[in-house]
């Protein structure tokens, strides 16, 4: 985690990662970091309430960024910072490509082979397969 920013930035959790979380083994179980960061500062969560984060970045674990809620609370929260639907692009939290890198890949259909493409941008081949279809 990276706390050089200060108290009010978000501490993006730098380590392993599931779902666009950050994950920790706690010598059991893989448990989510931000979890872990709100008991650690405020004492364990129940585990029917969520921890939240104010700041919408799943890999925060700055515990002043997050909060308990129900499912419901997280659903509403969602709802209100226009988070609702399908985040899709480069928005996406496990997004590996920018707007700017897929309009580059579709440019370059049938100039560059779609392997080398791949490679270029760290994707797999079937996706510079898929985004070249797309037109």
């Amino acid at each position: 985690m990276d706390k050089s920013a200060g108290p009010d930035a978000c501490w993006p959790w730098l380590a392993s990662t599931a779902k666009g979380y950050g994950q920790i083994k706690d010598g059991v179980r893989m448990r989510k970091a931000h979890r872990v960061a709100y008991a650690l500062a405020h004492g364990a969560a129940p585990s029917e309430l969520f921890v939240c984060h104010r700041c919408d970045n799943p890999k925060c674990v700055n515990p002043a960024h997050l909060f308990l809620g129900t499912n419901s609370d997280n659903q509403l929260d969602s709802s209100a910072k226009g988070r609702h639907g399908a985040i899709k692009g480069e928005a996406h939290v496990n997004a590996k490509l920018s707007n700017d890198d897929v309009a580059i890949i579709k440019s370059l259909r049938g100039k560059v082979t779609q392997r080398e493409l791949a490679t270029r941008f760290g994707v797999c081949q079937m996706r510079i397969s898929q985004l070249q279809r797309q037109g």
